[in-house]
């Protein structure tokens, strides 16, 4: 089944800004769901898995992205203020390059489409 794996960033020293990050990752993934595509969004389901499993390490959602990335037709980077700087944009997009999977980055929920 095709769907679109969606980074975006979360981690900052702010809780607030992490919130805000994960609900925008929320929008965005409700938006394309809702218009007809099939979307993995790590961060929101991220945050919910560690509401149950407590916080786990950088490197344990790293892998378990990359299982996810590995099968994904189409890596969208929501360019949210700190995208840039996030090591594991950076290190899912290597990952998308190397496997041919083709990179859409989006400033905002509808460049998405």
């Amino acid at each position: 089944m095709p769907y679109i794996y969606l980074a975006s960033p979360y981690s900052d020293p702010r809780p607030s800004a992490r919130i805000w990050r994960m609900k925008r990752a929320l929008a965005a993934s409700a938006s394309l769901t809702q218009d007809g595509h099939k979307v993995f969004a790590p961060i929101p389901i991220g945050w919910a898995l560690e509401e149950k499993m407590g916080e786990q390490s950088h490197a344990f959602w790293l892998s378990w992205c990359m299982e996810f990335l590995q099968h994904a037709s189409y890596l969208y980077v929501l360019t949210l203020p700190g995208w840039e700087e996030s090591h594991g944009i950076g290190a899912e997009v290597r990952r998308a390059a190397s496997l041919g999977i083709p990179i859409i980055g989006c400033d905002i929920l509808t460049e998405c489409e």
